[in-house]
Parts: structure tokens; C-alpha cells; sequence
């Protein structure tokens, strides 16, 4: 049945988000990583079986990231004056590796969440802009956890406008190198199944969040539904007229 194992990959990306934050709230952290890093394994496994893209599409993210990562803490572009304060040892050219591998997690989540969306241009648009809206609650919740630190602070409680800037010139540059490496070997798949990851990918971050952050995590995950509900409303629209 076509879409059956992309469907599958998509159930066990979204049990490998929820269950990262069942793991967070026993205080097993370093094993919550590691269930969510063999759903992802899993899920792209699964997901090539017939979208072959979908392995680099999570490299071309993790690569990208990597790069623009490397550039933005020695020069402050594009995201703004940063330093992590984390992350001892496990870091390459001053590059934290789970950033890296964050970068490659969340654009290959959220690029599933674009799925619906036939043109590829307004596909690299939404999912960055959704990487956008993920990011309005990580990096509250990672700067009040002291995982890094801003220079000066800025409107978004305490985060730069230039750093989801960033956040979407990165993700968009990251999908158009994607996009002219794989072509047309992408799927389009209609269905809601395609937002659950996404979705999903709030409730490790929400169980991270303290009182400083959780408000900027339930804004975020609120834009985050309205998109996704008007979005999938403008398509079903659009099919109905072709």
C-alpha cells in the first residue's frame, strides 16, 4: 500500500518525541536522547523504503546547521551574539554535536509537516517558517536551563529578532540544497498523520520548560495548530477547485 511504511516512520518518529519526554520526567536524560535519536534512525529507515530523499534530507540539516552554526558563534551571523555554556567535549571547531544533530532532527520533522504543500517553493517557506515557530520555544527554555547565553537580550524573552532570522535563512538554505540534490523524489501526502511529529516534537520542550520559559513554549505550540489547521484548510480548498 503506498505511504504504508512512510506512514510508519511517521508513528515512530512521533512515540520516539513522546516518549524523549516521558524519559525526561524520570529523570533519565541521557536515555531520552537515546530513544530519540533510534526513532529517528527507525523512522528515516523506514521512510527511504519510498522516499528515498528522506536520509538527506536529515544531513543536508545536520551539515547546514553545522556550518552556519560555526559561522554564527565566531561572527554573530546570521542568529545574532551567542556561547553555549554547555556541551563539554562534545564539540567540533567550538560547534556543540547535538546542536548539529538538533539542526538535522527538527528540519527533517518539520519538513514532513510541509508534506501537503505540492510547490516547492512555498514547501521550503512553511517548513522553515514552522522551524521558525520551534524554535520561539526552544531557545527560551535552553537559555533559562543555561544551555547557551545571548550578548544582549531581545523582545522575544530575552531572544534577538535576528536570531529566527537566522533560524529561517538557515532552514531555508538547508531544504533548496536538499530540494536540487534529490529533485522530484519527494512524496505529497494529504494526510494529518504528517503534523504529529511535528506536534509531537513540543512535549519534550514544554517538560524542559521553567516559569520563565513555559509561556513562550504554549504561544508557540498555539501558532504552531493555527498554521497547520489553516494551511491544511487552504489546500483541501485548492484541490477542491482544481
Amino acid at each position: 500500500m503506498m505511504f504504508r511504511r512512510l506512514r510508519a516512520s511517521i508513528i515512530v518518529l512521533t512515540l520516539g518525541y513522546l516518549s524523549n519526554g516521558l524519559m525526561f520526567l524520570l529523570g533519565s536524560r541521557r536515555e531520552a536522547d537515546i530513544i530519540l535519536l533510534i526513532s529517528l534512525i527507525i523512522s528515516l529507515a523506514l521512510a527511504s523504503s519510498e522516499w528515498s530523499g528522506a536520509p538527506a534530507l536529515f544531513l543536508s540539516g545536520c551539515l547546514v546547521g553545522f556550518f552556519m552554526e560555526l559561522i554564527g558563534i565566531h561572527c554573530g551571523i546570521p542568529f545574532g551574539e551567542y556561547s553555549y555554556l554547555s556541551f563539554e567535549g562534545a564539540s567540533l571547531w567550538d560547534v556543540p554535536i547535538p546542536i548539529a544533530l538538533a539542526w538535522g532532527f527538527y528540519l527533517y520533522t518539520a519538513y514532513l509537516a510541509s508534506l501537503p504543500i505540492v510547490k516547492r517553493n512555498w514547501r521550503i517557506a512553511f517548513a522553515s517558517l514552522l522551524m521558525v515557530i520551534l524554535d520561539m520555544a526552544v531557545d527560551p527554555v535552553m537559555v533559562e536551563r543555561r544551555v547557551w547565553t545571548w550578548k544582549s537580550g531581545g523582545p522575544w524573552f530575552g531572544i534577538p529578532l535576528s536570531n529566527f532570522l537566522g533560524w529561517f535563512v538557515t532552514s531555508a538554505l538547508a531544504l533548496s540544497i536538499f530540494e536540487q540534490l534529490t529533485g522530484s523524489s519527494h512524496p505529497t501526502w494529504r494526510s494529518r498523520q504528517v503534523y504529529a511529529p511535528y506536534l509531537a516534537s513540543f512535549f519534550p520542550i514544554m517538560l524542559l520548560s521553567g516559569s520563565e520559559s513555559i509561556s513562550a513554549v504554549v504561544i508557540s505550540f498555539s501558532l504552531a495548530v493555527i498554521l497547520m489547521v489553516g494551511m491544511h484548510k487552504i489546500t483541501q480548498r485548492a484541490l477542491s477547485r482544481s
